[in-house]
């Protein structure tokens, strides 16, 4: 079944609606320059050219990145620094002035969030470093390499972050051979295995605290010389002021590892992960593959770019959305065994009026200096300010309808812990996803927009009881049914696959929930059969409802016999006792659901 609706298929559907959004953006931004467009589309206009300049930019290479570092603070493995002194090296301030051209990786990351006892009051936030992004790839290819062989882990990884990937940094990035560098490479990849131990933990308990608290706490950091460096100069804090620090013992295991690591490798430390961090904006040696859409998704960042996107393509019903959205979470609460968490989720949608507003949300743009030949500057200057408003909101409060998060062009739910709610992002309201007020069949939008929206809410209430053995319970029903379907001697031999049972769980749960949804509409409509699509018409409305479903999530790769998709698929229905029933299944098919029960 699951082949069957994926051929031909070649992306998931996020991807299919990311390019949707990305095509509609480069279409807005390579209309020709009119001087009587609004200030805030001629800037967007002159950003997008400059990096669709590639000539110029190949031709500038690093330099402007080069430029930038030599007005910062920096480290000796970038030849022309001139400011790092061993004697008088404040790491703090560096890392505090880094701030935004580093991003995650950070020693220190600062951010914002709401309280979780006034869910409007926005709050600053120090978070761990998190090298994820920069070390996932690396540890996969060392695990692969390792093969399951009994040696040390961890001086392979030095010697390959050291030659394929940091060694590319120095060179490529800050001009260096690496044989004149190696020293240094060396000790960067060993205080990167160093801080990934300090971090591994995935659970960050959040500690609420005056600032005067964080300021005290740790012995061997000096926390004011990191907020000074740049946060001070944006937000006039006080003693008083309430922060937010994830895992704050953090701060006594940095403090420990920054003492019995020399001066010079935090400041390269700092120096390189700024390159690698900041890469994407520039053009080097053989980059080749650089296209329209980078320059749209790097653009897209923007506020400027959401106000410009939702001028074109806002919908005009949020508040019937909204009204589905939420019939949907009580729907979803009175079925399970969370009702008041659940209940108490609040849905965030539509666009805050200061993203509507153009003339307003331009305003801190004003003070940027574009240079037609300077994509790097241009963006880098832009992101700067935003980044500097988004911080100089720290003590102010949300709008009603506004959530800490809610990247609206990206198309994903965002749940929001501390605000207990779910951001709902204008890219998610469309094709293929069916949208409310579109006069499609219920069960089209069910099976689509409703699934995705009761897998977030199945995700949140698993996080909540992942710890029961209730939730064990499940696990281990649903690697059953994994066992059933697949050949464990052939594709999965030797692999971990609780992700996807942990992922089947959150949307046989949704899928679930979804039919049961539409069966007690039926009843109480008396609709039992709704118009049918072209090539379909000897189905039934609840199989329709299936076959969206798979539709959906159908991917070139789920063609392919035994692949995670077509796995996890066929486990959640095999987990749908309304699946055997509305098909017929025989019981000697796999899909038989010969206990009419389900593992959620």
């Amino acid at each position: 079944m699951f082949q069957h609706s994926s051929s031909g298929t070649k992306k998931n559907f996020r991807s299919e609606m990311q390019d949707k959004i990305d095509s509609e953006l480069n279409s807005l931004l390579s209309q020709s320059s009119n001087p009587r467009f609004p200030p805030n589309i001629q800037f967007l206009h002159t950003i997008f050219q400059s990096c669709m300049s590639l000539g110029t930019r190949r031709t500038l290479g690093v330099a402007p990145f080069l430029n930038l570092l030599r007005d910062l603070p920096c480290g000796p493995i970038f030849s022309d620094c001139t400011s790092f002194n061993a004697d008088y090296y404040n790491w703090e301030r560096h890392a505090g002035m880094m701030d935004f051209l580093i991003g995650n990786a950070n020693l220190l990351v600062l951010d914002k969030d709401v309280l979780p006892d006034d869910k409007q009051q926005i709050v600053l936030t120090i978070k761990p470093v998190d090298l994820r992004s920069f070390l996932t790839p690396i540890k996969a290819e060392v695990t692969n390499i390792l093969n399951g062989s009994k040696l040390e882990a961890d001086p392979l990884m030095v010697v390959y972050m050291k030659q394929r990937v940091l060694n590319e940094i120095a060179q490529k990035l800050l001009g260096r051979q690496p044989a004149d560098v190696k020293v240094l490479v060396e000790e960067v990849a060993e205080f990167i295995v160093e801080l990934d131990k300090i971090t591994a933990d995935p659970v960050k308990p959040m500690s609420i605290i005056p600032l005067s608290e964080l300021l005290n706490f740790p012995q061997k950091l000096h926390v004011q010389s990191f907020l000074d460096a740049h946060y001070t100069t944006i937000h006039q804090w006080i003693l008083t002021d309430t922060v937010i620090v994830y895992d704050i013992d953090y701060l006594n295991r940095l403090g420990n590892l920054i003492s019995s690591t020399s001066k010079r490798t935090i400041a390269n430390y700092l120096t390189i992960m700024a390159a690698w961090n900041l890469r994407d904006y520039l053009l080097v040696g053989d980059d080749i593959d650089r296209t329209w859409r980078h320059c749209v998704q790097e653009i897209s960042q923007l506020d400027l770019a959401t106000n410009l996107y939702a001028d074109s393509q806002a919908p005009s019903n949020f508040k019937e959305i909204h009204g589905f959205l939420d019939d949907l979470k009580r729907y979803y609460a009175k079925k399970h065994s969370q009702p008041t968490h659940v209940e108490g989720i609040s849905i965030k949608m539509g666009l805050p009026e200061r993203i509507l507003d153009e003339n307003s949300l331009f305003k801190p743009y004003e003070s940027v200096s574009l240079d037609p030949n300077d994509y790097f500057g241009n963006i880098i200057g832009a992101l700067r300010v935003q980044r500097t408003y988004e911080l100089s909101r720290i003590g102010s409060r949300l709008e009603n309808d506004e959530s800490v998060n809610n990247p609206q062009l990206s198309p994903s739910l965002v749940y929001n812990v501390n605000e207990n709610s779910i951001a709902v992002p204008l890219a998610v309201l469309q094709h293929p996803l069916i949208i409310p007020g579109t006069g499609a069949t219920l069960y089209a939008t069910l099976s689509t927009f409703g699934v995705v929206f009761l897998q977030m809410l199945a995700k949140i209430s698993a996080n909540l009881e992942s710890q029961t053995e209730d939730y064990g319970r499940k696990m281990q029903c649903m690697a059953d049914a994994f066992n059933v379907l697949m050949n464990r001697d052939t594709l999965f031999s030797g692999k971990d696959i609780s992700n996807e049972i942990t992922k089947s769980i959150d949307m046989a749960d949704a899928l679930n929930t979804a039919v049961s949804k539409y069966l007690d509409w039926q009843k109480e409509t008396h609709i039992f059969e709704e118009q049918k699509l072209p090539g379909f018409e000897n189905t039934t409305s609840v199989q329709q409802l299936f076959l969206g479903f798979t539709a959906l999530h159908c991917t070139a790769s789920g063609i392919s016999v035994e692949s995670p998709e077509e796995l996890i698929i066929n486990s959640i229905m095999k987990n749908s006792p309304q699946f055997s029933k509305s098909f017929s299944c025989y019981p000697a098919t796999p899909l038989y659901n010969d206990r009419g029960q389900s593992c959620v």
